[in-house]
């Protein structure tokens, strides 16, 4: 959990790139040894690294997965986690458009927890592919 931790800290230092590494490393564990309500929480977390890459469509669909994950599994957030939650969900809401954020909403609530991975892991590849290579 470790790396989660770390991930979140470069999330709120501005440190994007160092948080895609960092959360989907921590994302593999969790996937790796079923901890289920810490790959939702770091899902929720891909989903505001997708937000600040410029991507609001990408993170309403995780948000509403991994909203839906929360209620078939019953895992509440925590109330602060929650209040959160709800800021980032309404900012991305007011970035894609009512029309355009109940669309892509609907799109991301059938994803299963593999479908909610695959999408989250193919953003941190495609910053990696986009990353300048220094020589």
């Amino acid at each position: 959990t470790s790396l989660w931790w770390l991930g979140n800290v470069d999330l709120a230092a501005g440190e994007i790139d160092h948080a895609a590494d960092r959360l989907g490393a921590a994302l593999r564990a969790f996937e790796t040894i079923a901890m289920r309500e810490e790959m939702i929480g770091c899902l929720e977390d891909h989903a505001r690294l997708a937000y600040l890459r410029g991507s609001p469509d990408e993170a309403a669909r995780l948000y509403a997965a991994a909203d839906s994950q929360r209620a078939r599994t019953a895992l509440a957030r925590p109330p602060r986690a929650e209040a959160r939650w709800r800021d980032e969900v309404a900012a991305t809401r007011a970035a894609l458009g009512n029309a355009a954020f109940d669309q892509a909403w609907a799109e991301g609530q059938p994803w299963e927890v593999s479908e909610m991975i695959r999408h989250a892991l193919a953003d941190v590849a495609l910053a990696e592919v986009a990353l300048p290579v220094i020589a």
